[in-house]
């Protein structure tokens, strides 16, 4: 059985929800703001939290695979994101994080390459954390293994493929890479 929590009335309307898997979880906290939402879910034993104050707007799309993770943390706005999620992986968003628009987070490559001599699989699935107060610009994408860290501002039109463990770093790029350190953001438009 699948369960949607504390999803009010009038925000039925505002979500498009599919799901042809069982054992999927959906939890919304207080004062949650979306708008036209898609969450599909194609396979089973998977949760999404979405904390207390919220802004969501785009995709959320759990793969084939079961058991993958979606959460959003508290005070966190997404102005329009997809969310590919498969094969048993997360993506975690911490708190107060400002995500712009045309974002791409994705823990699959959805397709197997693999070693022509060993014959083994080389791109499994990797989650993908984005710490505290992190602000993405828009149309970046966020692949598999990505780690920002807490204070960090990724630039705009950025691919994020690894991990970035200094705080408080801009990063930009395609590949992405530090550009600058030691900086902090201020969330206020600037006119």
């Amino acid at each position: 059985m699948n369960k949607v929590i504390n999803l009010s009335e009038k925000d039925v309307l505002k979500l498009k929800l599919n799901i042809s898997g069982e054992n999927n979880i959906i939890f919304f906290g207080r004062n949650v703001f979306f708008d036209n939402l898609t969450i599909n879910i194609n396979s089973s034993y998977n949760k999404i939290i979405i904390c207390n104050g919220v802004r969501l707007s785009g995709n959320i799309i759990m793969k084939i695979s079961d058991n993958n993770k979606l959460f959003i943390n508290k005070n966190t706005s997404i102005g329009g994101a997809n969310f590919i999620i498969g094969e048993s992986s997360s993506v975690f968003i911490g708190h107060n994080c400002m995500i712009s628009l045309g974002i791409e987070f994705r823990t699959t490559d959805s397709h197997a390459i693999y070693d022509i001599s060993s014959k083994k699989r080389i791109n499994y699935a990797k989650d993908i954390i984005i710490n505290n107060n992190v602000w993405i610009s828009a149309k970046s994408s966020l692949l598999k293994g990505s780690y920002v860290n807490t204070g960090s501002v990724v630039g705009y039109g950025s691919v994020v493929t690894r991990k970035f463990i200094e705080k408080n770093i801009i990063i930009a790029g395609n590949p992405a890479r530090k550009v600058k350190e030691n900086i902090f953001w201020d969330p206020k438009l600037l006119g």
